[in-house]
């Protein structure tokens, strides 16, 4: 950065010099630092520097200054931006110093100047419901000493929310920033150095629900804990019933055993009445037989006796 004085002789502000000081203090480096006090300087010198921000006091009916060095930057000489100065801030040391300062700050940072931003209230309701629309109340001022755009950002529940708004020094401003809540809890809000709560109660509905919910894991609990003593009854008589059946099985295979034993005795037995009954066939022919025999002994003999 540098700052211009004079032109036709080029005359910069130098070390030791309260712009020099300004330059440093808002974060700058004064490419003429090397210089002392107010230096005259020619134009090679600049053009070699090329710095990026250039001051130049500029006034309407004092733009001696400003038009010299806006024709080396149109003759791409030099790329810098101007920034142009009201001479009575720039020119003249004094309590506006502070104003110039400010003016450098916001010109090497615009970003940094932009959140300095005083928050002078935060107006957040106490409570809402989920879905409810949620307006929350800053009241904002400049307390510096240049107008411009002043970024503001408002964080809620760790989401940020921005407006940028055009305030004049020491202006105040009241903002207004609109968000629906979306889950039931609390809602941390803040800016800058002020914080608010915010607690948030599910909607009817799910408050029957999680109702709901309770009554029927009350419900669950009550009916697992009268069923456990019954379960573990079944389980037993369940086991019982599974001893019985093996048991069971085991006596059916010992009976199927026995009857397939017995089974072979009873065959065995049945051949041998079979046999004892062609035994006895036998024994009852050869009985008649005989007596058939015997009678025909008796009748020979009877004839015989006749005879005689």
């Amino acid at each position: 950065m540098a700052e211009i004085a004079w032109v036709n002789p080029l005359y910069v502000a130098g070390n030791g010099t309260y712009i020099h000081d300004i330059i440093e203090h808002a974060g700058g480096r004064n490419v003429f630092a090397d210089k002392n006090w107010w230096a005259s300087v020619i134009d090679e010198e600049l053009v070699a520097k090329d710095p990026e921000y250039i001051i130049v006091p500029y006034r309407h009916g004092q733009e001696l200054i400003y038009d010299g060095i806006m024709k080396m930057k149109e003759e791409g000489l030099i790329h810098g931006e101007i920034i142009p100065i009201d001479p009575d801030i720039i020119s003249r040391p004094g309590p506006r110093v502070a104003l110039l300062f400010e003016m450098v700050v916001k010109a090497l940072h615009p970003e940094v100047w932009s959140e300095v931003c005083e928050v002078e209230n935060l107006i957040a309701p106490r409570r809402a419901i989920v879905g409810d629309l949620i307006t929350i109340y800053a009241l904002v001022r400049n307390p510096g000493m240049v107008a411009g755009e002043k970024l503001v950002e408002l964080s809620v529940d760790g989401k940020t929310l921005s407006k940028i708004v055009k305030l004049d020094p020491g202006e105040e401003r009241l903002l207004d920033f609109t968000f629906t809540v979306e889950r039931k809890g609390t809602y941390e809000v803040r800016l800058g150095p002020l914080s608010r709560s915010i607690d948030v109660s599910p909607t009817s509905e799910e408050v029957m629900s999680e109702v709901r919910k309770s009554i029927e894991e009350s419900m669950r609990s009550y009916v697992d804990e009268a069923i456990s003593p019954i379960s573990s009854k079944l389980d037993s008589v369940a086991s019982d019933v599974s001893s019985l059946k093996q048991d069971l099985d085991k006596l059916e295979s010992s009976t199927s055993s026995e009857i397939t034993k017995l089974s072979g005795e009873i065959s065995k037995l049945g051949e041998q009445v079979s046999s004892l009954n062609s035994l006895a066939a036998a024994s009852i022919a050869i009985s008649i037989i005989a007596l058939i025999i015997s009678l025909a002994s008796l009748a020979y003999a009877h004839h015989k006796v006749k005879k005689v």
